[in-house]
């Protein structure tokens, strides 16, 4: 009995927003990391010719400054891509969002059943 009641508590959470699935922080981190990975990739192709020329350390190290502030930068606007991406994938009804279908515990049929 305190149990369905946990249930029901626990599913009203859920659809109200309140509650959020174990796989959707999997999700942002997976996003998350992968759109890293991808920024970390492209940048040695982006700053080689870049670096081409430098003759001193005074140049070298404020182009690594530079190459290291666009990294970061990157970081910082993951989120918004991570978001971007979300929002896609919920209007194509992938993911993320509505889960639809009943909530999850005993329904209310199998609760009078019981009594």
């Amino acid at each position: 009995m305190q149990a369905d009641a946990k249930l029901a508590e626990l599913a009203l959470a859920e659809r109200e927003g309140k509650l959020v699935p174990w796989d959707v922080p999997l999700a942002l981190e997976q996003l998350r990391d992968a759109e890293m990975r991808s920024q970390i990739i492209a940048a040695p192709g982006k700053w080689a010719p870049r670096g081409v020329g430098l003759l001193t350390i005074g140049e070298v190290q404020a182009f690594l400054q530079q190459a290291a502030n666009d990294l970061l930068e990157t970081l910082s606007r993951t989120g918004a891509v991570i978001r971007d991406r979300l929002v896609r994938a919920r209007n194509a009804g992938i993911g993320g969002g509505d889960r639809g279908g009943r909530p999850r515990g005993p329904s209310p049929r199998a609760k009078a059943q019981r009594r």
